[in-house]
C-alpha cells in the first residue's frame, strides 16, 4: 500500500473514531436524562394517594411542573388529574391494566409532546393512577449535542483534511513524481521529475535524479556516437573485402585465380572470409538499427503491410535456398502503424535467424495474420529446436544458440547469419511499436517465433 493510500486510510479511521465518540457520548447524555426522569416518576410513584388527593388545590391551579397524573379506569377511561402547564392536552398512550412499575417510553394519543415516559400505580382494585413525563426537552437537549458534535466533528475533519493536503502537497507529491517518472524512463519515456519546493529533502533527492538521468543520457549519446563513427568507419572497408572475396568464392573463380587450384582449399577458405564478411557487415546494420531506436525513443509513424513485408522475404528465403521446402501464408490488408523500414529489419531478422540455424532441407512456414485488433507475423520450422536454458535469452543482444540448434558455421556463413544481434533487433523494434515477441519450442520438435502489433 502507498504511502498516500495509508493517509487517506489514516483520515478514514479518524473520521469514524470521532463518529463512534460522537455517538457514544449522546448515548451516554440520553441514558443520564431518561434516568433523571425515571427517578422523578419513580417517588411519584411512591406516593400515589397523595400526588392525587392534594388537599384544597383545584386541578386548573396545581402545578407540578411537566408532570402529568391521571386515573386510568379497569375500562381503559383515562380521566386527567393534572397535566404539564405547556402541554395541557397531553394523553399518554397507556392501555387498561397494564402495570407499569418501572418507567418506560411510550407515545402519545393527545397533545403536543410527541414522547412520554410513563410509570403507573394502583389505587384499587378498578383503578390505576398514571404518571408520565414528557421527553420533549430531552429530544431537545440530544438534538442540540448532536448538532454540536458533528459540527465539531467536521471542524476537526476538515483541519485534519487541509493538514494532510498540505503535508502531501509538500512532502508526498514530489516523491509519486519521482516514482512516476522513474517508471516512465524504464518504460523508455523522455521525462523529467517535476520540480520539488526548494529547502526541501524532495528537492535534493529530485535533483539528485535529475543528475543521474542527465549522466546516462550523456553517456547513452557518447555511446551513441561511438557505435555511429565505428560502424561508418568499418563499412565502407568491409564492403570493399566483401566485393573482392565475393569474385572468388565461387568454385570455378577459385581455381583459376593466381594459378592456384581448388585442391588446396582456397575456394573453402575464400568462402568462409566471405561468409564472416558478411556477418560482420550484419551485425554493423544490426547496430545502426539498435542505435536508431535509442535515438527516436517514441513510436514512429505510417502505414505499413506486415502481410507484404512477409510476402517480400519469403520470395527473398525461397530465392537464396530453393532447396528448402517453404510455406508463405500473408493476405493483404494486415496494415500496422509503424516504421517501415524498422519492421521490414524485423522481418528479416526473424527468416534470417531461421534460415542461419536450421539446415537448408528443413521445412519453414512464414505466415502474417489478424488476430483481434493486432497482427501477428509468426516464422516456424521443424529443425532441431532450442534448448530450454537458452529460450529465456535468445532475443538478448550478442546471443549465441548451442551448437546442436545450429546448422553448422558454413550454412550460416552462407545466408549471412551468425550475429547474435537478429533476435535483439526485432525485440527492440516491436517493443518500440507497442508490441509482443516471444517464442515457443521444443528439442527436435521445431520452434515458432513470432511477434504482434497493434493494427
Amino acid at each position: 500500500m502507498t504511502l498516500r493510500r495509508r493517509m487517506l486510510v489514516a483520515l478514514f479511521v479518524l473520521a469514524l473514531t470521532f463518529g463512534v465518540f460522537g455517538a457514544g457520548v449522546v448515548a451516554v447524555q440520553r441514558s443520564y436524562l431518561i434516568g433523571r426522569l425515571d427517578a422523578q416518576l419513580a417517588g411519584y410513584a411512591a406516593s400515589p394517594l397523595l400526588v392525587v388527593n392534594l388537599p384544597g388545590m383545584e386541578s386548573d391551579r396545581v402545578a407540578l411542573s411537566d408532570v402529568y397524573v391521571g386515573r386510568l379506569a379497569s375500562d381503559g377511561g383515562l380521566r386527567t388529574v393534572f397535566a404539564p402547564t405547556g402541554d395541557p392536552q397531553l394523553l399518554p398512550d397507556v392501555r387498561a391494566g397494564e402495570e407499569l412499575t418501572v418507567a418506560v417510553g411510550r407515545g402519545t394519543t393527545a397533545g403536543l409532546a410527541r414522547g412520554v415516559r410513563v410509570v403507573t400505580a394502583r389505587l384499587s382494585a378498578d383503578e390505576q393512577v398514571v404518571f408520565a413525563l414528557p421527553t420533549t426537552a430531552v429530544d431537545e437537549a440530544l438534538l442540540h449535542l448532536t448538532a454540536t458534535l458533528t459540527a465539531g466533528w467536521l471542524a476537526v475533519l476538515l483541519v485534519v483534511a487541509l493538514l494532510v493536503g498540505w503535508f502531501y502537497r509538500q512532502a508526498l507529491r514530489p516523491y509519486a513524481s519521482l516514482v512516476d517518472t522513474a517508471r516512465a524512463v524504464n518504460r523508455g519515456e523522455l521525462r523529467r521529475p517535476d520540480p520539488a519546493p526548494l529547502g526541501s529533502e524532495a528537492a535534493d533527492l529530485t535533483q539528485a535524479f535529475s543528475t543521474l538521468l542527465d549522466e546516462r543520457d550523456a553517456a547513452t549519446a557518447r555511446a551513441g556516437r561511438f557505435a555511429r563513427d565505428a560502424a561508418r568507419e568499418l563499412r565502407e572497408p568491409l564492403a570493399e573485402l566483401a566485393r573482392e572475396s565475393g569474385r572468388y568464392a565461387g568454385p570455378g573463380n577459385a581455381s583459376d585465380a593466381y594459378g592456384l587450384v581448388e585442391s588446396q582449399g582456397v575456394g573453402a577458405a575464400l568462402r568462409r572470409i566471405d561468409g564472416g564478411l558478411r556477418r560482420v557487415s550484419g551485425t554493423l546494420d544490426d547496430l545502426f538499427v539498435l542505435n536508431r531506436l535509442d535515438a527516436r525513443g517514441g513510436r514512429p509513424g505510417g502505414e505499413v503491410d506486415l502481410g507484404e513485408l512477409v510476402r517480400d522475404r519469403g520470395a527473398a528465403l525461397a530465392h537464396a535456398q530453393p532447396g528448402r521446402p517453404l510455406t508463405v501464408e500473408a493476405p493483404e490488408g494486415l496494415v500496422v502503424t509503424g516504421d517501415a523500414a524498422l519492421l521490414e529489419r524485423a522481418v528479416a531478422a526473424l527468416v534470417d535467424n531461421v534460415a542461419a540455424h536450421t539446415g537448408p532441407d528443413v521445412a519453414v512456414r512464414l505466415s502474417a495474420r489478424a488476430v483481434g485488433k493486432r497482427v501477428s507475423v509468426e516464422v516456424h520450422d521443424e529443425g532441431p529446436g532450442i534448448a530450454p536454458e537458452d529460450q529465456q535469452t535468445v532475443f538478448e543482444q550478442l546471443h549465441h544458440g548451442a551448437a546442436s540448434d545450429a546448422g553448422g558455421v558454413d550454412d550460416a556463413d552462407e545466408v549471412g547469419g551468425g550475429s547474435g544481434m537478429g533476435l535483439a533487433v526485432v525485440a527492440a523494434v516491436v517493443t518500440t511499436h507497442g508490441g509482443q515477441y516471444g517464442l515457443s519450442s521444443a528439442p527436435q520438435r521445431g520452434s515458432l517465433f513470432w511477434f504482434e502489433l497493434p493494427r
